[in-house]
């Protein structure tokens, strides 16, 4: 009988792995070595050198230890954003185990249920501060376990080993030009994965972490400290950057006059954002870096330049070094040193996710991409976001990017909520300039795509919700929806500007 064993249709290569690629801890441990009165971290007016932060790891790590820490267990690191997050988590690794962070802001059930799925029980309450865990299916060789709620909204703990996040550390910091005369702002929560991008990248080059205080949430405060400090890179999550393109491109705000890199990553980036960039900042100048990657393959597998970007499509690039990126029936595989083991105590969802292809161990991201005639990956959308409108698949980044290009449109979110009797109907969400109304970019959609694709409400609003993390909290927005009395207008959500009910999609 043939095989029915995938075959990948298009292989982008990143190039061989950059050997030998030294452990995160081995690299901290060189730049303590060459400078150790070099600045490490900065919070504030807290400051600490490499070699402060070498001896708080080695006290830290040593009461670890004495409390049973060490390879093949779990530290919980329960700490507030601050330098003492940074040495619980170096700390954690310095004795053999993995770091969990678990987020100090979240409601004391969600950790406590983190808890309970890693280790297996369910009477473990998190304390401020670092602690000891069993870890049923952590490894010696493993390095963070980090949970994601991935595309199904069940938290899952990805469980990465040094081995992938070495890997991943000596191509990125090659790929961004990191290097010992930078400072490097550290915007994602610990228990986001592009912390570990932002943390070890510049530890392990020797650079300075700027740590975000209060005082940077907005804009203006972010470039305010960032000019500040004399950060060099600023690595943020994609929406927050749309916000800061607008606030450049509206001539508000400048950025830092130190600055040279961006990277962002997390969601697609707006082609009308892009766009806006590109008039504003000098290319010679600061670098723009978009980013993709699962935290399941160590939190970035491809980056493109988009500094001198030309206009439509955003890709989202090439391979890092060590990186194969496989394109299979439109689908997304990544292979190479970088993966993740797994999913903690989920085997027959590793089996699933983390598969094989031609022989060799790989990830299936759910992402559809195609290659470009300029030999970059372009992306596609998820391909389990798609929904059914009447009989009709709809996309609803496509909706979403309809109402971006209009200039008044800051940002636009789609949803399919599920109303009372059932049924899926879209939902825009847009955060636009004064003036602009609902009915205005309804019909902006219905002249651009098919009927089905026009959402039956638009929503004006203020801001739009966001995860900790800075991305669109979009179960959020599903949400009112699935909630709503059968006896109430199913269009009245969130408050805001609704379209007449003259104007409505009929809800039958």
């Amino acid at each position: 009988m043939p095989s029915t064993a995938p075959t990948a249709r298009a292989v982008l290569d990143g190039g061989p792995a950059i050997t030998p690629a030294p452990g995160v801890l081995d690299r901290l441990d060189a730049r303590v070595a060459a400078g150790p009165g070099r600045l490490a971290l900065v919070h504030g007016t807290r400051r600490m050198t490499y070699g402060q932060l070498a001896l708080a790891v080695a006290l830290r790590a040593d009461a670890l230890a004495a409390e049973g820490a060490g390879p093949g267990r779990l530290v919980a690191v329960h700490r507030p954003r601050g330098i003492d997050a940074v040495v619980g988590l170096l700390a954690a690794l310095r004795t053999g185990a993995a770091y969990l962070p678990l987020d100090p802001a979240a409601p004391a059930a969600r950790n406590a249920a983190i808890l309970a799925d890693c280790t297996g029980r369910d009477d473990i309450a998190p304390v401020t501060g670092e602690f000891t865990l069993p870890g049923p299916g952590v490894t010696p060789g493993s390095a963070y376990v980090i949970y994601t709620s991935g595309s199904t909204g069940t938290p899952n703990g990805v469980v990465v080993g040094h081995r992938a996040l070495a890997h991943f550390t000596a191509g990125a910091t090659a790929r961004y030009g990191i290097t010992a005369e930078d400072r490097v702002l550290q915007f994602a929560p610990l228990h986001f994965d592009a912390s570990v991008e932002e943390v070890f990248l510049t530890l392990g080059a020797g650079a300075a972490l700027v740590l975000r205080d209060e005082e940077m949430l907005d804009v203006p405060g972010l470039l305010a400290g960032c000019a500040a400090h004399g950060v060099t890179v600023l690595d943020l999550p994609t929406a927050y950057w749309h916000e800061l393109t607008h606030a450049l491109a509206s001539g508000v705000d400048r950025l830092p006059p130190a600055l040279r890199t961006v990277v962002i990553g997390g969601e697609a980036a707006l082609p009308e954002r892009v766009a806006q960039w590109c008039a504003a900042v000098d290319p010679d100048r600061v670098r723009l870096l978009n980013t993709y990657g699962p935290t399941e393959a160590t939190v970035v597998a491809t980056v493109a330049d988009l500094s001198r970007h030309r206009g439509g499509p955003v890709p989202i690039g090439t391979p890092l070094p060590g990186v194969r990126a496989a394109v299979v029936d439109g689908e997304l595989w990544l292979l190479g040193g970088a993966l993740a083991e797994g999913y903690l105590g989920r085997p027959e969802l590793t089996r699933t996710r983390f598969t094989t292809l031609e022989g060799e161990r790989a990830y299936r991201t759910g992402d559809l991409v195609h290659v470009r005639p300029d030999g970059q990956l372009g992306f596609r959308g998820r391909a389990d976001d798609e929904v059914k409108i009447n009989g009709h698949r709809v996309d609803p980044a496509s909706v979403e990017s309809v109402l971006t290009a209009h200039p008044g449109v800051r940002e636009a979110a789609v949803v399919a909520p599920t109303g009372a009797d059932g049924v899926l109907r879209l939902a825009a969400f847009v955060v636009a300039d004064e003036g602009v109304g609902a009915a205005e970019l309804r019909d902006r959609v219905r002249a651009a795509l098919p009927a089905a694709a026009v959402p039956g409400t638009v929503t004006l609003l203020p801001a739009l919700p966001r995860t900790p993390s800075g991305k669109i909290d979009r179960k959020a927005l599903r949400s009112p929806a699935g909630d709503r009395e059968p006896d109430r207008d199913p269009y009245a959500v969130f408050g805001g500007e609704v379209l007449p009910a003259e104007d409505r999609v009929p809800l039958s």
